[in-house]
């Protein structure tokens, strides 16, 4: 029965191999779209709030001027929702994600949610 089991962790079935492959990418997606520290929850809810506080006029050109400052898959900005929006920012950008909602920000214009962001 051991000699089994030894075969058996060696040679996982078909189904094992891409049960593991689906929690592996499961756990990668997750933890690089989601905070991982209290500065990175802060920021992800700043960003968030202020994304809420646009109309939605105001939310495509913030998306479109975004496509225009750094490249975000088009695909995948187009169809994001505010939440969407934020952990695509951060996961492609997370060092700019500031810089990149100011000048969105500026071009609308909405300075008075610039006044939000914290200063970089």
């Amino acid at each position: 029965m051991l000699l089994l089991h030894v075969i058996y962790y060696i040679f996982p079935s078909p189904f094992q191999q891409r049960k593991k492959k689906k929690e592996t990418a499961n756990n990668t997606d997750s933890t690089m779209a989601g905070p991982t520290t209290e500065a990175d929850t802060i920021l992800n809810d700043t960003l968030l709030t202020i994304l809420r506080d646009l109309t939605d006029d105001e939310f495509d050109s913030f998306k479109w001027n975004l496509r225009n400052i750094k490249k975000i898959p088009r695909g995948e900005l187009d169809a994001a929702n505010r939440r969407k929006t934020v952990d695509l920012m951060l996961s492609y950008h997370k060092q700019e994600a500031v810089k990149m909602t100011r000048d969105s920000l500026m071009k609308i214009p909405r300075n008075d949610l610039v006044e939000l962001l914290p200063v970089t």
